[in-house]
């Protein structure tokens, strides 16, 4: 059996997400009534919760001052994060950082701080957050974890990145 294009595609983006989105427009068998059989998709014709689709932060990056990615500042420099992220709702509220040092250390030695995140536009999208943080050491490897929440109160995993401070 040969599936209609926009079934491939859309196999391929459940494939690709972890879980079917939508069947729109395909034709054949796709609804098409303004309801779905599907949980937790809008007018579901089920009694299923609702699916949850936390952001997920796909990378996270440092730059420094001038925008360049680096992993290594020195004290007095101001870093800024570059989040990339994809958000199947477009709803995401808060950025929470939480800086560790030493890296391994379990206790925090800062944070959370948190951040709003503007409008989101579309699904998949890089975020460089100009609120620079100031680089006040010490010097050493230090463990920065970042996590965001969405509207519903869903929370991404938590993205790790290690950066270099020197003195």
């Amino acid at each position: 059996m040969r599936l209609p294009k926009c079934s491939v595609i859309v196999i391929a983006l459940a494939f690709l997400l972890g879980t079917l989105v939508s069947i729109a427009g395909c034709g054949g068998g796709g609804g098409g009534g303004g309801s779905s059989d599907v949980p937790g998709l809008p007018g579901d014709n089920t009694s299923e919760p609702e699916i949850k689709h936390p952001p997920v932060i796909t990378n996270v990056k440092a730059t420094d001052a001038a925008f360049e990615v680096s992993d290594t500042f020195t004290i007095g420099e101001k870093a800024n994060l570059v989040v990339s992220v994809l958000d199947v709702k477009m709803d995401m509220q808060t950025l929470s950082v939480t800086e560790y040092y030493p890296r391994l250390n379990p206790t925090p030695y800062r944070g959370p701080t948190t951040f709003d995140f503007p409008a989101q536009t579309q699904m998949v999208d890089t975020y460089t957050f100009v609120e620079a943080i100031d680089i006040t050491g010490p010097a050493g490897e230090w463990l920065i974890e970042v996590q965001i929440e969405d509207a519903a109160g869903n929370e991404s995993d938590t993205f790790k990145h290690v950066i270099t401070v020197e003195e």
